[in-house]
């Protein structure tokens, strides 16, 4: 697909639901200003670990990377929350004691902040005990009206069914924050005259759910995952930039 894209702003996109400003930001997180909190998804520690355990050659110190491209992100915000939308750790086998040493060093940098934590599939796996001693909460999801926190958009394509349905679930009009996908874009590279493509992590949205790009250091990205998303923000350092498909 031939794609154009246009700057609006150097660092952050802001975009707006019902008069709440939504930034989304090239350290691949969201902020939202009125509630002083910020999102990211996808961290996947310990993802190494677990490639190692099996074998498979890894980079090292990915987590660490990761840690602290956090806590630069936290010191940059300064928001009141941190939520994590899913897949914090990777598998149970990355679920070291060093890990969650490095963890419990990384929450003591930052001990006023409140930090939420959305399970995701790979949470699933490695269970809540080991979550407790540094997470102020941990769920399938949470709303913090007007918006809501998930890990996967087919969630919130079924508690949608659920809604129109009057049965149980969220209240309806709210805004879905969410990950799991790892969207990316693929451009073409009009500076190689010899062709090819780029490929960065974005933003994907559609309707009144927006996907984050995967936070962790040791992740990829695919465009495959948002071929529907209609509107798409591709992440380069330090700017927001809008696709046009």
């Amino acid at each position: 697909i031939q794609m154009s894209f246009t700057e609006i702003d150097s660092g952050t996109f802001r975009i707006e639901y019902r008069g709440e400003p939504i930034w989304l930001n090239s350290d691949r997180t969201v902020f939202i200003p009125g509630f002083k909190t910020l999102l990211m998804a996808d961290l996947h520690l310990g993802k190494t670990a677990t490639f190692r355990s099996s074998g498979i050659p890894a980079p090292i110190q990915t987590d660490q990377e990761t840690l602290r491209r956090m806590l630069q992100s936290v010191m940059k915000w300064d928001p009141k929350r941190l939520v994590v939308l899913g897949d914090f750790l990777h598998s149970f086998h990355g679920a070291t004691d060093a890990l969650k040493q490095d963890l419990l060093d990384w929450r003591a940098s930052v001990s006023e902040l409140e930090l939420w934590i959305v399970r995701g599939n790979h949470d699933r796996r490695v269970g809540d005990d080991f979550y407790r001693s540094f997470a102020d909460w941990i769920g399938n999801e949470k709303e913090d009206a007007p918006w809501r926190y998930i890990h996967s958009p087919e969630d919130s394509s079924q508690q949608t069914t659920t809604i129109s349905k009057g049965l149980a679930g969220f209240s309806p009009g709210i805004f879905t924050f969410c990950g799991h996908l790892h969207p990316g874009v693929k451009l073409r590279n009009s500076r190689n005259f010899a062709g090819g493509t780029i490929r960065l992590p974005a933003f994907a949205m559609k309707k009144e759910t927006l996907v984050l790009p995967a936070f962790g250091e040791f992740t990829g990205s695919s465009s495959d995952t948002c071929r529907d998303f209609k509107r798409l923000y591709a992440v380069t350092p330090g700017r927001v930039l809008e696709v046009q498909r």
